[in-house]
């Protein structure tokens, strides 16, 4: 289990200590900001976000593949909605053929965009995090758009008169626009490796955007708006603190991965140090004196005692 413990002043700097089971007690500074969870050194926070870019890139194309799919489908069943001979329900289902195609063209442009590498590759890693959520951004609104009863409600009709007759009777809720707009939360916190500071706005707007149709124009749920917005936001508060407790591994993980780093250079340089200053002492060293002779100062050396000489092996032990 991991305790954190902020710092003194700012900047301030997280120390993670490590309470478990055979853990190191030993206390790790993580030194980045409080609130953003940026890391204090610049060099430091250009790598972290740059080596989430990949898998950025990749996951976006695949969450803008589903986007494109979904829009064909809703392309499909928006232009037959019935009644055909209304002209509120056209004017209504105009509005809503657009929001359409603004999402297709998003999905498109976010396909070319990720799809190739030579587009791919030149983006920046703050501006591919910008471009991401500024998509997310765009999305919002027209959720709403592409529904029926709120296109209706920003056209200034009834709902009920545009869309009904004495055969159709439509059911309106707003169970569908609550569900996309989770799905956009749901994505761009657990799919799309975005830093939790930079989906901020997405998580004010999809509150906001709700809020504003569902009480302004007025909801089709009616008085249970209210249970449905505090759910609805509760659900992106738990999605902003999951997204900020994983990038907070994330950061801890890579700080640890610099250390480990740092210590391993230190270590090396120390050891070529010492075998530097090992060589630079054995070239300043005397020779060694030959096989029988003196040091200079009349004593002999080990190797030149006479049971270790050749000298020995000729007398031998003097018996002969």
């Amino acid at each position: 289990m991991a305790v954190f413990a902020p710092g003194q002043g700012q900047p301030q700097t997280f120390k993670l200590l490590s309470t478990g089971p055979g853990a190191n007690t030993a206390m790790r500074e993580l030194d980045i900001y409080k609130v953003t969870l940026r890391f204090r050194n610049a060099q430091t926070e250009e790598y972290f976000v740059r080596s989430q870019k990949d898998r950025l890139v990749n996951n976006y194309f695949w969450l803008a593949v589903q986007l494109l799919l979904v829009s064909c489908s809703m392309l499909v069943i928006w232009p037959f909605a019935p009644p055909l001979d209304r002209p509120e329900a056209n004017r209504t289902r105009l509005l809503g053929m657009v929001a359409l195609g603004s999402v297709m063209l998003a999905a498109i442009v976010s396909l070319l965009a990720t799809g190739k590498e030579t587009i791919s590759a030149r983006l920046h890693p703050n501006v591919a995090e910008v471009a991401a959520v500024a998509v997310m951004l765009f999305l919002v609104p027209l959720v709403y758009l592409m529904d029926l009863y709120y296109a209706s409600k920003c056209l200034g009709y009834d709902p009920d008169s545009t869309w009904g007759n004495d055969r159709i009777v439509y059911k309106f809720s707003d169970t569908r626009a609550i569900l996309a707009q989770s799905v956009l939360i749901l994505a761009s916190h657990l799919t799309l490796p975005l830093r939790w500071v930079v989906l901020a706005p997405q998580e004010v707007l999809s509150v906001l955007a709700y809020a504003g149709f569902a009480f302004v124009l007025g909801g089709p749920d009616g008085s249970d708006a209210w249970s449905t917005l505090l759910l609805f936001t509760a659900l992106v508060i738990c999605s902003a603190i999951g997204r900020r407790t994983i990038e907070m591994h994330q950061r801890e993980s890579l700080q640890q991965i610099i250390n480990e780093r740092s210590l391993r250079a230190e270590s090396e340089f120390r050891l070529c140090c010492e075998r530097e200053k090992s060589r630079s002492t054995g070239a300043m060293r005397p020779p060694a004196p030959e096989e029988g002779s003196s040091d200079g100062n009349g004593s002999l050396h080990l190797d030149s005692l006479p049971e270790t000489t050749t000298t020995a092996k000729a007398i031998g032990n003097g018996d002969d």
